[in-house]
């Protein structure tokens, strides 16, 4: 069996894995946005999975490793790496609690930061851990300086886990594996074709991966390339508040009023609306535009539930604005609004992985099934490095639903199915001229030149 521990912002799930079917799968909350820290954290990691050893022998586990959220830094206490833990008393309790930085608490680390699955991987080995180059890539950009974290690539085991892991939780086989940025890992699930953008909405931040033109770009996590990945945590903050304020506080009655109101909130070409809600930009808050002018709000109140969701897509498409092969959609909620205008905005095709499991998770899953195969041994337990990398082998492939969709494009992972197709040419050219209004719009949004005000 395999284990592992995916986090978000806010939450954690622990899932046993016997090949790629999960087992037995827990979540525990650990923090609502705003500051954070390890402490809470690691009390919900060590609940958790005292809750497993109950429900099944976790002395079975080969390896540990997850994912994490992206951005997600650290400031690396000294005694962070402690062998000394007392197997009788909460890892929590023992450890120094350090401050998380993240969207919700951009906490600015005078001396130095860490990328989160390093901390993780250190606090399991209890010693030096160390990240993926993607996750230290990632963790640079955010914080706008170097990480001090050596850098092993997703397959590297690191090593068994601690002693204290071993006596507390049963563990006794485990080994530890780096944890992959969440993004990375869905996409993993995913097998996209070539040129294709994977989109993810979550409850606190909202992922898109596509290729990278070279020479930029992360390396992928399987084979050549490298890959753009965009995070936001705007997005799902932005769903909530209009979904409460105007739809009923109802995910249906949103993507009711979205689907049924025309492009832009109104009939007209020259007056349409767009609204910029930024709960957790610099200068927060919310900017709605109709007739060309900053207004308080709509005319017509219904036109949020449209132009939020229009919005941000038209900002997705400013982020990634070559040619995409596919949309690759992966949604709870409103993905029946999300894919026609996707399809408008981008031009293309919009496929909804029809997967209820935690994408993040069955990635790390498939990464752990895979270096669990690769020969001899010493290759798995290859120590970390300064910032080199090894090759991932190819994953297995993920299940396909019990009953998947008719029109459903299995590939080589999760089956698609067909949600929306490319739109008529005057749909794409009337979209392509939002784009060019918002564009101009988001100039004055993001220079401050217009004063965001409450939603």
């Amino acid at each position: 069996m395999h284990l592992t521990l995916s986090f978000t912002p806010t939450t954690l799930t622990a899932a046993l894995w016997d090949g790629l079917e999960s087992v037995v799968e827990l979540s525990a909350a650990f923090r609502t946005l705003g500051t954070a820290s390890t402490a809470a954290l690691l009390h919900a990691l060590d609940t958790t999975l005292l809750k497993l050893a109950a429900h099944a022998d976790l002395g079975a586990v080969l390896t540990v490793s997850g994912a994490v959220p992206h951005p997600t830094a650290l400031a690396p206490g000294p005694a962070f790496a402690s062998s000394r833990l007392d197997p009788a008393l909460p890892a929590a309790a023992q450890l120094p609690d350090l401050a998380i930085a993240d969207p919700f608490s951009p906490t600015p680390f005078p001396g130095g930061t860490a990328p989160l699955g390093y901390v993780l991987t250190t606090v399991l080995l209890q010693r030096a851990g160390a990240a993926t180059p993607q996750e230290r890539a990632m963790t640079a950009a955010f914080v706008g300086a170097e990480t001090r974290a050596p850098s092993a690539s997703a397959a590297d085991s690191l090593g068994p886990v601690g002693a204290y892991w071993r006596e507390r939780f049963g563990l006794r086989r485990a080994r530890v594996l780096p944890f992959l940025p969440a993004a990375l890992a869905i996409r993993l699930t995913l097998s996209p074709r070539a040129g294709d953008l994977v989109l993810a909405h979550g409850a606190d931040v909202d992922y898109a991966v596509a290729p990278a033109p070279a020479p930029g770009g992360l390396p992928e996590l399987v084979g050549a390339g490298t890959v753009h990945v965009w995070a936001d945590a705007n997005g799902p903050a932005a769903r909530r508040l209009v979904r409460d304020k105007y739809a009923n506080a109802k995910w249906d009655v949103l993507a009711h009023l979205a689907s049924i109101l025309p492009a832009g909130g109104a009939i007209g070409h020259d007056d349409k609306c767009f609204a910029f809600v930024r709960p957790y930009a610099a200068a927060p808050g919310t900017t709605r535009f109709e007739l060309g002018a900053p207004v308080p709000e709509f005319r017509d109140l219904r036109a949020n539930s449209r132009c939020v969701l229009e919005s941000q897509v038209l900002e997705l498409r400013r982020e990634f604005p070559g040619p995409v092969g596919r949309v690759l959609l992966v949604a709870r909620d409103l993905h029946a609004a999300i894919a026609p205008l996707l399809a408008a905005v981008f031009n293309a095709d919009v496929h909804i992985a029809d997967a209820d499991a935690d994408l993040a998770s069955l990635g790390a899953a498939i990464v752990a099934i895979a270096a669990s195969r690769r020969v001899p041994s010493a290759e798995r337990e290859r120590p970390p490095t300064p910032g080199g990398s090894s090759p991932l082998p190819s994953p297995p492939r993920p299940p396909s639903p019990s009953s998947p969709a008719a029109s459903s494009d299995a590939g080589e992972g999760f089956a698609l199915r067909l949600a929306c197709s490319a739109p008529d040419r005057f749909e794409a050219d009337m979209y392509a001229a939002l784009g060019v209004e918002f564009a101009r719009l988001s100039v004055l949004v993001d220079h401050g030149m217009v004063a965001p005000g409450r939603f």
